[in-house]
């Protein structure tokens, strides 16, 4: 594994993830082209959308690249394609984000200012991560994973200057290349939902550090924020994500494959299922959710094939 790049002079390229993102993705590739921090090349990696996305970025952003797949291949995929292509590019760093993520005018710099302040004491880090912050709530979502497998960082944690983490979602990680060369490519048979946490889990046992960074910004948003009652604050409502019916399969079906499969821990099933019961009884009794039915069957059927190991893409919404 080779000490990673310390000085300021990076080749950067981004690569974004799209799937019928036309209603922001000229949002997003503007707000790249506004970074304090240059790009040397912005990667569109289109999943084969339906809505004029592809047609739209050739309009506007001529001098993007565009990969356009010929199926939807997830984010998985996406980000696989664009990756690989980076990389036998040599590009030093590649910066990952999702169709719908905008990044602040400073997120990139905030990265890049970072490695000199941690190449002591991490210098094999191979991932920096922004901080996601809902793009609805103005609330920032903590879904960074430390100490084990599903601890996440506490609000008040956003003082220090950064943290080494576990697993960081794939939106706002920009990523070296080197952890390509050590640990592959995002796998394209999870299709999507915890494509970056296994990834993650790859990166760390090749023996990298992942890096979360607060005052690096992205705004994002995990589905539709919905006020919905939570049932152990004798429920008030807060802002909640909503994700369709159907991406519960994947939530539960890649799960409970990475617990079976790749890292067996009997603690981290029994917590799965603790939260996989906890997710059933809020689907249940909140009437903020709908199509009740429908989201208990895609439960089912993930946790029939996370146990088989039918991986790859089986439900989507096309």
């Amino acid at each position: 594994m080779a000490t990673m790049v310390t000085t300021l002079n990076h080749k950067i390229a981004t690569v974004v993830c799209t799937y019928n993102n036309k209603g922001s993705i000229v949002k997003v590739i503007s707000a790249l082209l506004s970074q304090k921090h240059p790009i040397k090349e912005i990667i569109v990696v289109d999943n084969a959308s339906s809505d004029g996305t592809q047609d739209l970025i050739k309009h506007i952003f001529p001098n993007i690249t565009l990969l356009s797949n010929n199926k939807n291949l997830g984010v998985g995929g996406g980000y696989a394609n664009g990756m690989e292509y980076a990389y036998y590019k040599e590009y030093d760093w590649i910066w990952l984000l999702d169709g719908d993520s905008i990044p602040h005018k400073l997120s990139l710099k905030k990265l890049i200012e970072f490695l000199p302040s941690i190449k002591d004491k991490y210098c094999e880090a191979g991932i920096l991560a922004s901080s996601a912050v809902n793009s609805v709530t103005g609330l920032r979502e903590y879904y960074f994973m430390k100490n084990s497998f599903i601890r996440l960082i506490e609000n008040s944690d956003i003082s220090k200057s950064f943290y080494v983490v576990d697993s960081v979602i794939s939106s706002g990680s920009l990523i070296n290349r080197d952890v390509i060369r050590d640990a592959g490519l995002p796998r394209i048979d999870f299709f999507m939902d915890f494509v970056d946490y296994e990834y993650s889990l790859r990166v760390k046992k090749a023996g990298y550090k992942i890096v979360y960074i607060p005052s690096s910004i992205i705004y994002h948003c995990l589905g539709e924020t919905k006020m919905m009652r939570k049932i152990t604050k004798f429920w008030k409502k807060f802002p909640s994500p909503l994700h369709a019916p159907w991406r519960q399969y994947y939530m539960t079906r890649n799960e409970l494959y990475i617990y079976l499969y790749i890292i067996p821990s009997f603690r981290a099933l029994i917590f799965y299922i603790g939260r996989l019961l906890r997710t059933t009884i809020a689907i249940l009794l909140k009437p903020e959710i709908g199509e009740k039915i429908s989201r208990i069957k895609y439960i089912l059927l993930g946790l029939k094939d996370g146990v088989r190991g039918r991986l790859g893409r089986i439900v989507s919404d096309s």
